[in-house]
């Protein structure tokens, strides 16, 4: 039996756009209208969700308009992510840098 003490560990991560998906079929929202709202396209919305782009300051603040939620939410749900990932490419010994953009190209902190 498992002790109370023990802490859930799990040994995979998700990325924040499963939460943006499951938010994206709640309300019936696709992919085209997400990315429109987000000023990204279709192939760009398809990386967001897969977790195969970072969500940006930019993008943070759009999806906090859109979806709801706060940009610090979504800053935050990207950085577990990277956190998850790092981790877990350092524990099955392939630890590779990942890169974290706070910006797109073209973007500064003066857009915001």
């Amino acid at each position: 039996m498992a002790d109370i003490n023990d802490h859930f560990n799990p040994n995979y991560a998700t990325p924040p756009g499963d939460t943006i998906y499951d938010i994206m079929q709640e309300r019936g929202i696709t992919k085209a209208e997400l990315g429109h709202a987000l000023h990204l396209g279709l192939r760009e919305v398809t990386d967001l969700i897969d977790g195969k782009r970072r969500i940006t300051l930019g993008i943070a603040n759009m999806l906090a308009e859109y979806l709801g939620a706060s940009f610090q939410f979504w800053m935050l749900r990207d950085y577990n992510y990277l956190e998850k990932l790092g981790e877990l490419e350092h524990y099955r010994g392939t630890v590779k840098p990942v890169q974290h953009a706070l910006f797109s190209e073209g973007e500064d902190e003066n857009d915001f």
